[in-house]
């Protein structure tokens, strides 16, 4: 049985006759996608973090040329459910969910849209998020992201084993080769759309660390989906429970309290060198040794979307009370130049002949986590 997509716009209700010298307005090409989202509750960081994939180039078209159809993924899981014997209503899918979204977008309506049912697969996905509190934005990506990432893995995003055609010749020479590690049984990559997926947004760190006595070098590449950036030491702190402009309750006024830094020279603070010293030293395997090291982070390879979060908080030094940083972080709209903070750049810069190891591929897979190094963290989805 052929499958087809259906289209959203014969589903969508027959708007009202137009009053008497009324006109009707055709929707430009260049507003699709334009659609406003309801808040349901407090869920201004949910409906901020669905614009921002709604207008990701590579997002929409991975969504918009069907690499996820709810329509088909339903089907399919149903008929998995009705095959082991199971009954009532299938576990929410947010990769069902996004595709349903992109959908409603793209449909041409301009009308306000109610994500309720996207919220409650994600409560499903992610009990953390469950209820109508506020929530950290950055968070709700990360834990997005892995949602979808696992919901690419699931047997109904493979495509269907092919019909095993009869041998012409029966007998004990008919043998039929199992598919290999690496191929589904259609035929296809396993989990091709979760590296697809995955692959707009991961990238490779490396991280190489410098014995200061020897010389001696130790390199390390790793995976990371986002970059936490620290602000600098000229902001403003502003006590957790203060409220009005310098609380950051008023938008761009709430930035009136600190020192403005810009984006770049986060990234270069980023990638500058830091002393391992002290209690920080690290074991050198060439000396057999504890030894002052240096250490130096670098972008080995660029995802197509790099996500930047700037990390707003931090720890006083005295007592456990936390602080927030208001400063007004200047980025460019148009372009940004990364290149002079990969390992290519850095190294040609300083003139180091060290050997590039071969980078990872993207992850899709395995073991995932936030780790954790002075001046940036790295978050990972739980894959």
């Amino acid at each position: 049985m052929a499958l087809e997509r259906v289209d959203v716009d014969v589903l969508m209700p027959t708007p009202p006759p137009l009053p008497e010298g009324g006109v009707q307005l055709k929707l430009p090409l260049s507003l699709l996608g334009l659609r406003g989202l309801n808040n349901l509750g407090q869920t201004c960081f949910m409906n901020c973090i669905l614009q921002i994939l709604v207008h990701c180039p590579p997002v929409a078209r991975f969504f918009l040329s069907d690499r996820h159809n709810r329509h088909v993924c339903q089907m399919r899981r149903r008929q998995a459910q009705s095959d082991s014997g199971g009954d009532g209503p299938l576990k929410p899918c947010l990769g069902c969910e996004m595709d349903a979204i992109f959908a409603a977008c793209f449909s041409g309506t301009q009308a306000p849209l109610s994500p309720h049912t996207f919220i409650h697969a994600m409560w499903c996905s992610s009990e953390h998020f469950a209820g109508y509190e506020q929530h950290d934005a950055h968070e709700f990506l990360v834990a997005l992201l892995a949602g979808i990432y696992s919901a690419m893995r699931q047997p109904s995003c493979l495509p269907p084993p092919p019909p095993v055609p009869a041998p012409l010749h029966p007998g004990p020479a008919s043998l039929t080769r199992p598919p290999s590690l690496g191929e589904s049984r259609g035929g296809q990559p396993a989990g091709k759309a979760c590296e697809e997926m995955s692959s707009i947004f991961a990238g490779v760190l490396r991280s190489e660390v410098r014995c200061e006595v020897c010389g001696h070098r130790s390199t390390k590449l790793e995976d990371f989906f986002d970059i936490s950036l620290e602000l600098g030491r000229g902001s403003s702190p502003t006590a957790p429970g203060a409220s009005g402009p310098a609380a950051g309750g008023g938008g761009a006024a709430g930035t009136s309290g600190g020192a403005a830094e810009s984006l770049e020279a986060c990234l270069r603070a980023f990638t500058t060198e830091e002393q391992l010293l002290s209690e920080e030293r690290c074991w050198c395997s060439s000396c057999a040794a504890l030894q002052d090291a240096s250490k130096q982070m670098s972008i080995e390879r660029l995802p197509n979307v790099l996500c930047l979060q700037l990390k707003r908080f931090r720890q006083e030094s005295r007592g456990k009370q936390t602080s927030k940083m208001d400063s007004f972080v200047q980025f460019p709209l148009a372009s940004l130049n990364m290149y002079r903070y990969t390992s290519a750049f850095l190294t040609a810069r300083d003139g180091k002949g060290r050997k590039t190891p071969t980078p990872p591929p993207p992850a899709c897979g395995g073991g995932g986590g936030v780790a954790r190094e002075r001046g940036a963290r790295r978050t990972a989805p739980p894959l």
